[in-house]
């Protein structure tokens, strides 16, 4: 039931007196974000006065909290309208009990058709502790009556931007089709293999206007991909790309990729592009003509150029890599230590006329049994709720109410 409808209900009650004309006029439904909290995730305890009130705006759909360890506040991602088109929209606050008010953070762009709302967030943080994070949004197109999967991400969780305007979970399955798909936080590190529950449905989503009854028809499924391989950039030809810079810190690059049989990849570390644009050079022994080839599937191979990986004489200067790429894909790289690796989805500094595009892996998707509740270091995925903390557990809710405006 929307907004509408709830008060079309109260309009019709009897409410002391007040003649329906004016309570159709005076009446104002009211949402609220409200929690409960937990030492052990078994004993709740409910608070009295909900966490953060959105006024006349809805909360109708998955709506998230989690601490943020690297900002040290409580975050939440809650559904947002704008003139009925649907978007994901941010609060936070230093103490969970009292968050600042919301402002969007993901919406439907001029990119995007004008049938498409965002209907759930799936706000995860990226895996192994890094300052990145991930959206699984589920994307509503109204007309087909459709819900897919896309990605988005953030370095701040302020800025969110989607590599692609295409599923990265799709509504295909074992030779057949879903109508409704929509996942679940969090992104689950398995040691060498990434997971992300999701709920799909066989119903559209407007099932109720097509004269359908609500049909048993959902299950639970696993979307896996190997770590670090959400989304890459690839050449299905010969292309070449160079990458913003980042620091060096004078260890090694490791590159995780992977190339088609007869595919390769050579890499040079050069000066950062400049304006006005000038010749980007090699730095002196780390070009081209040195750069070994590198070709098969690996997720953390050392780069060498004359046998030689040690980036030392870098180290401190900023850096830019220039991908010479031939029927491959590559997914992430770092000049950083292993276990810093960091995803490259930034958009390219400069892009060339030859056949680089961004495309997601594709996930392998499996009928594997998924309960609706699992518990996973110290996390709670619900279908409907989420939560974490440093200490203790959280629980969400949403709560109505209803007043007569003076």
């Amino acid at each position: 039931m929307d907004a509408v409808k709830f008060k079309e209900l109260l309009t019709a009650l009897d409410l002391g007196g007040v003649s329906p004309e004016e309570r159709r006029k005076t009446i104002e439904v009211r949402q609220a974000v409200c929690a409960s909290v937990s030492a052990d995730g078994i004993h709740w305890r409910n608070l009295e006065a909900p966490i953060l009130d959105v006024g006349n705006t809805a909360l109708d759909t998955h709506n998230l909290c989690t601490f943020d360890p690297h900002e040290g506040k409580y975050v939440a991602y809650l559904r947002g309208h704008v003139e009925r088109r649907r978007l994901v929209r941010r609060a936070e606050g230093r103490d969970f009990r009292q968050l600042e008010p919301t402002r969007p953070c993901l919406m439907c762009d001029p990119q995007d058709p004008l049938e498409d709302d965002i209907y759930t967030s799936c706000y995860c943080p990226y895996p192994g502790g890094r300052r990145l994070y991930l959206m699984f949004p589920s994307f509503y197109h109204r007309i087909a009556s459709t819900v897919d999967i896309q990605l988005a991400l953030s370095r701040d969780s302020y800025t969110w931007q989607r590599p692609e305007r295409r599923p990265i979970i799709d509504l295909e399955h074992d030779g057949a089709e879903y109508h409704c798909l929509y996942a679940c936080p969090n992104l689950l590190d398995l040691g060498g293999e990434w997971r992300l529950a999701y709920a799909a449905n066989r119903c559209y989503h407007d099932f109720r206007d097509r004269g359908e009854r609500y049909p048993p028809d959902g299950e639970w499924r696993w979307a896996s991909w190997k770590p670090d391989r959400l989304v890459g950039l690839e050449a299905r030809g010969e292309g070449r790309v160079t990458l913003v810079q980042r620091p060096c810190q004078g260890r090694e690059l490791r590159l995780n990729f992977r190339t088609e049989r007869e595919g390769w990849i050579k890499i040079e570390l050069v000066n950062p592009p400049v304006t006005p644009p000038k010749p980007v050079t090699p730095f002196g022994g780390f070009g081209l003509e040195g750069a070994e080839t590198l070709s098969g599937d690996e997720q953390s191979r050392v780069v060498r150029w004359g046998g030689r990986s040690d980036l030392s004489a870098l180290a401190g200067k900023e850096v830019s890599v220039r991908l010479h790429l031939y029927r491959a894909k590559v997914f992430s790289l770092a000049l950083y230590p292993a276990a810093r690796m960091a995803a490259a989805t930034a958009r390219p500094r400069i892009w060339l006329p030859s056949g680089v595009k961004w495309t997601p892996s594709g996930p392998s998707r499996r009928a594997t049994p998924c309960s609706t509740t699992i518990w996973y270091r110290s996390l709670t995925v619900t279908p409907n709720r989420v939560a974490t903390s440093p200490a203790a557990w959280l629980y969400l809710t949403t709560s109505s109410s209803m007043r007569l405006m003076p």
